[in-house]
């Protein structure tokens, strides 16, 4: 058998070459990256010692061109991508940081100036890199202040180079991953995503906002998604016309599929669920809760059919797991699917409950009955979905790499005391009865929950620690537990 090394040479020597040709072109570290799995890892080592050596450049130099300082980024993008970072110490991952941002601050000084705002600056992937090396930081050390720097860092960086999109993306990641909500938002406002963006991206920011309490910019952000979606359908059906009236026949099925693609999206689902239950917390009387627009009718939610339109390759990244397989086939990202599934289907009983509810108290004594059984089988289906989602044991997904969307909302539901909703209802279903026993009971039940969920909240804010990430996730139960009360 011709063993192509015979022909070709070693590869690792073929790598090196097509960088001395090609490493100060942008493109060399994605035409280079597909290749790193011919490599073993003693190999990828090697590369990675040889590339940075080749470049010229030591820890106490800097580069005397902005042709080999595109060079010195490329060789650096490419050693992550070897693994390089991955078994460094603390202290080394520190002085590594301090390096990059050197190098950053003297590329823009250097060849950075007199650019356009759109221009993006030759100097930027340092710090973008600088970022990504101080959130493995961050989960070496289990802290927020390192999240914190890079976030500074990136708030430079886009002073300098304000159109730069890669910082942004990152920057609302690392945001929300400290629950700072309103930075978040204008961060994301100022990507100015539009169209079809809204549902690739807008799950950056739309799933984790809601979590951070800031009710009425949840309200603008979701009312604009869906404005996208509804207005979407519409113009879907002017194109189905007009390919039929062209006789553009092969282009139906694409604009079909391309219908049911956004109507079916999990982000659309996600945003009309949460829309209305923001909806239901802004009611001040009786009189908005009834001319709210829940029925049961709404009701016809293709569970199978839901599909994942995350656009979860925009991230700049240069971490080895990029090299094997696209992150839609990661485990992490399918199972934060199911999870994200999981949460809606225990959000949309409880819209279903409270329209059963609201009917139950306009309704007369003649069709009153009617209305109770149906809130009673849907509580009951809630209760057996809500067990079976506890016995499955969901377990976050890994928050190991950046490019990772933060775990699924599943998570801080399951935490807080779901239970005193259904109680709230079972209380209604025996006031409606004229079961004083039952009242009893429900009124005792909802006592000693309401008390469980004060020690609840209290023990989840008062008693974490300071750290921003605790503070997140305190904020988002206290979150969920107004969200149930209400």
């Amino acid at each position: 058998m011709l063993d192509t090394t015979d022909v070709l040479g070693e590869t690792t020597e073929l790598f090196i070459e097509y960088f001395r040709k090609f490493g100060h072109k942008p493109c060399c570290v994605s035409d280079l990256r597909i290749y790193l799995d011919l490599l073993d890892a003693e190999q990828k080592s090697e590369l990675s010692s040889r590339l940075v050596k080749d470049v010229g450049i030591s820890s106490t130099s800097v580069p005397q061109s902005d042709h080999q300082m595109q060079r010195h980024i490329c060789a650096l993008q490419l050693s992550r991508l070897c693994g390089s970072h991955r078994n460094l110490s603390s202290d080394h991952l520190k002085a590594l940081i301090t390096a990059l941002s050197l190098h950053y601050q003297h590329g823009y000084q250097t060849y950075g100036k007199n650019l356009l705002s759109t221009d993006l600056g030759p100097s930027d992937p340092y710090a973008l890199m600088a970022a990504h090396v101080l959130y493995d930081l961050a989960q070496i050390e289990k802290k927020s202040d390192s999240i914190i720097i890079a976030l500074i860092l990136l708030e430079n960086l886009l002073k300098n180079s304000p159109s730069n999109f890669h910082a942004k993306l990152l920057a609302v990641r690392l945001y929300h991953t400290l629950g700072g909500g309103i930075t978040a938002h204008e961060m994301y406002n100022s990507l100015d995503i539009k169209h079809l963006q809204l549902d690739s991206l807008g799950y950056i920011h739309c799933a984790r906002l809601p979590t951070t309490g800031l009710f009425s910019l949840c309200t603008n952000l979701f009312d604009l998604a869906l404005k996208f979606f509804s207005t979407n359908y519409k113009d879907s059906s002017d194109h189905l016309t007009f390919s039929y009236k062209f006789g553009s026949f092969l282009k139906l099925d694409e604009f079909m599929d391309f219908r049911e693609r956004l109507n079916n999206s999990l982000h659309y689902t996600t945003v009309a669920i949460d829309r209305i239950i923001l909806s239901l917390l802004e009611c001040t009387s009786l009189e908005s809760l009834y001319n709210l627009d829940i029925s049961p009718k709404d009701n016809n939610i293709e569970w199978g059919s839901l599909r994942d339109n995350h656009h979860l390759t925009v991230y700049i990244s240069w971490d080895p797991e990029r090299i094997g397989s696209s992150p839609y086939n990661w485990a992490e990202i399918k199972a934060l699917f199911e999870q994200d599934i999981r949460f809606l289907k225990l959000r949309t009983p409880v819209l279903w409950s409270m329209a059963s509810a609201i009917d139950i108290i306009k309704s007369v004594d003649g069709t009153r009955q009617k209305h109770i059984e149906t809130l009673r089988s849907t509580l009951c289906d809630w209760k057996k979905l809500y067990q079976q989602t506890v016995s499955d044991n969901f377990i976050p997904i890994n928050q190991g790499l950046v490019i990772l969307p933060l775990p699924s909302r599943l998570h801080g539901a399951l935490e807080a005391p779901y239970s005193i909703i259904s109680t709230f209802f079972e209380f209604l279903i025996s006031l409606s009865s004229d079961d004083s026993e039952a009242c009893l009971v429900c009124i005792r039940n909802i006592e000693d929950e309401f008390s469980n969920l004060t020690k609840f909240v209290e023990e989840n804010t008062l008693k974490k620690s300071n750290d921003f990430q605790d503070k997140r996730k305190s904020m988002e139960l206290a979150v969920n537990c107004v969200e149930e009360q209400a």
